[in-house]
């Protein structure tokens, strides 16, 4: 909400795009780039934003978007494949921003808080995972990058189980920017898979 109260001060307001009004939003879920399938309707209606202020580069705009959609099969098929084969099907994350990514490739996610990671959860929401993380022989807790840690290391060491990170994208470290959705989402799938013990 604040984003969108912050492009009303500008004086080109009429440029801006609320993107989330041409996905499904899956339960109040902000997260929805973490579908690739969203973000290729993301990008087709960011193209046709910019022919818009631009018609000029109308032919630059498709070229560019022929290729990143082509990119973005890629990683849809790469993450169908990759995910396909798993001894395990949930994982535990710090805070629910996985939603869209656990429907699209069929697992499940289990987070300890909210859809924000400043919630604090209760002493019950965390023996609710403490026992999730036992009778589903979860073998990953993750955090988020640039969240705090400490109630997964909590959970981590009433359970055994070890921790690990996952980006939602939604705001990554400087360093991280250059690299670009694509090369993230890989780093995440490399991460579930081997949470997810898959082939």
């Amino acid at each position: 909400l604040w984003a969108e109260d912050f492009t009303h001060l500008s004086p080109n307001s009429d440029k801006f795009l609320k993107l989330s009004n041409f996905v499904t939003i899956i339960n109040h879920d902000p997260h929805f780039w973490q579908s690739i399938h969203n973000m290729k309707l993301i990008a087709k209606k960011i193209t046709e934003r910019l022919i818009l202020l631009d018609p000029n580069s109308q032919e630059l705009f498709n070229h560019n978007l022929e290729n990143y959609l082509s990119n973005l099969d890629k990683l849809d098929n790469q993450f169908k494949s990759g995910l396909e084969k798993c001894q395990l099907h949930s994982i535990i994350v710090n805070h629910n921003a996985f939603n869209y990514l656990a429907k699209d490739y069929n697992f499940t996610s289990y987070a300890v808080m909210g859809l924000s990671p400043d919630d604090k959860p209760s002493a019950k929401a965390i023996s609710d995972i403490i026992n999730i993380v036992k009778n589903q022989n979860v073998s990953t807790l993750f955090f988020e990058e640039l969240a705090s840690d400490s109630v997964i290391k909590t959970i981590a060491k009433e359970t055994g189980v070890k921790i690990s990170s996952l980006s939602p994208l939604g705001n990554v470290a400087p360093e991280q920017v250059n690299q670009g959705y694509i090369h993230l989402m890989l780093n995440n799938l490399i991460k579930l898979q081997e949470a997810l013990h898959c082939q």
